[in-house]
């Protein structure tokens, strides 16, 4: 994510702001749309689908849950830390769990 200050990384820094935001208010639309451009911007990474599922969570959208997690599969996400969380994708599940570890692992 963060190369030295280039344009990707303060564009990450833009739309990862917004899109919490979007989250913490509620707004799925833009929350969608802020999401949908960081995944553009890295394509690998697990936070945009941990913080979407949370927010289409927080709406009852079930169904977006789902197409989310289909999405992440084929998108090829397979792992990443995020907050002290790990996210590990497994055979088409995705397992979330506290990192415990106290060195850099």
């Amino acid at each position: 994510m963060y190369n030295g200050g280039n344009v990707v990384s303060c564009k990450w820094v833009m739309w990862s702001s917004f899109f919490s935001s979007c989250k913490e208010y509620g707004n799925v639309e833009f929350g969608r749309e802020a999401a949908y451009k960081l995944f553009e911007l890295e394509r690998y990474s697990l936070v945009p689908y941990f913080i979407l599922v949370d927010t289409y969570g927080g709406a009852s959208l079930w169904n977006e849950v789902q197409n989310l997690r289909k999405m992440m599969i084929e998108n090829g996400g397979k792992g990443n830390t995020v907050g002290g969380y790990e996210g590990i994708l497994t055979g088409g599940k995705l397992t979330i769990y506290k990192n415990t570890c106290k060195r850099r692992c």
